[in-house]
């Protein structure tokens, strides 16, 4: 771990070097120069949020080779991950390429899965079947709508209780 200097021995420090500012200035620097590495900082992906990012990466067809790369003994202690890598593959390739009538037949070869969440994602497939055809047969999708009401709702949220409706509108109508 970085050690920090205090903000005295920083002033110490600058002011032995010819600093000659306020120490108001100077600490608003210091504030902003942490305030910046701290964001710099991002903490670690835990392991679960390794393996499922790998797991559900479309152009990683080798992912079980790589999660035994990474960790040894990972395949062995945790054996259902190559039904599960098989099962996420296999259900992306039928989304992508547009086979909604092979759905029905899909969630049948995979319902002896035991894990709890994807007998509850199966369920929920079937409950909205009809839908999901839809939304793998046609080739219209409402993501440009949604991506802009969540936009607009961004602005909202950020400018509430500080402008005008005048501002938010002038703002809303420069990013078009």
């Amino acid at each position: 771990m970085k050690d920090k200097m205090s903000s005295d021995q920083i002033e110490e420090t600058c002011r032995s070097q010819g600093y000659t500012g306020s120490l108001d200035t100077l600490t608003g620097m210091i504030t902003s120069a942490r305030n910046r590495s701290a964001n710099l900082e991002t903490p670690g992906l835990s392991f679960r949020q390794k393996t499922l990012r790998l797991l559900w990466n479309p152009d990683n067809e080798d992912v079980l080779e790589e999660l035994q790369s990474f960790y040894p003994d990972f395949l062995s202690t945790f054996p259902q991950i190559k039904e599960l890598s098989k099962l996420i593959h296999s259900f992306r390739s039928l989304i992508k390429e547009k086979a909604a009538d092979q759905l029905p037949q899909w969630i049948e070869n995979h319902k002896g899965f035991e894990n709890k969440s994807i007998q509850s994602f199966f369920q929920g497939v079937k409950n909205d079947l009809d839908a999901i055809l839809l939304g793998i047969r046609l080739h219209w999708s409402n993501g440009p709508t949604e991506g802009n009401v969540n936009r607009l709702k961004t602005l909202k949220r950020l400018m509430y209780g500080r402008a005008s409706f005048r501002v938010l509108e002038k703002r809303v109508l420069y990013h078009l």
